[in-house]
């Protein structure tokens, strides 16, 4: 008898440097990631996407990765709605929990969560959710990172009241 174990749900931050930008329809960051087969964790995000999250196709040399179990509704609304489709928009993008990974992936190294218009593969390596059950839809919030500057930015009542270099 299995028990139900509890969804790991995020969130899981952390800054990719820019490795490859020859793909035709991808770019490929990396992490250092010594528990990875590879030591390194890959992630590809799609071109046309990261142009509508950063407003142009000058590409970071490093971008920031937000993964979390999506926030949104994964049925449609009623008795007999249908698994919702994978989102994306500047803010996010999400992916489903692909339940055989692909043939030429490692099966026990992480978990896979695709889309599939178009279609692009996402893979977290198991130490991200540790024990966690895999959740069936994840979120993945991506920005622009600074590097060597930091602000502050002091907001009152949801408006920006200031913003400094630190």
């Amino acid at each position: 008898m299995q028990l139900n174990k509890q969804i790991w749900e995020g969130p899981y931050e952390n800054k990719f440097s820019l490795f490859k930008k020859t793909h035709s329809t991808v770019l490929q960051y990396r992490l250092d990631f010594p528990e990875a087969p590879s030591g390194y964790w890959a992630y590809y995000i799609p071109k046309p996407y990261l142009e509508s999250v950063i407003g142009n196709t000058e590409w970071p040399e490093a971008i920031n990765v937000e993964i979390r179990k999506t926030f949104l509704p994964i049925k449609e609304i009623g008795f007999t709605g249908d698994m919702s489709t994978p989102r994306a928009n500047p803010e996010y993008r999400e992916y489903d929990y692909r339940k055989n990974p692909p043939q030429n992936w490692e099966n026990d190294s992480g978990h896979h969560y695709e889309v599939l218009s178009p279609r692009h593969t996402l893979w977290i390596p198991k130490q991200i959710m540790e024990e966690l059950q895999p959740p069936s839809k994840i979120a993945v919030r991506v920005t622009a990172a600074v590097s060597g500057k930091k602000y502050t930015i002091t907001v009152t009542d949801g408006a920006i009241l200031d913003i400094n270099q630190e």
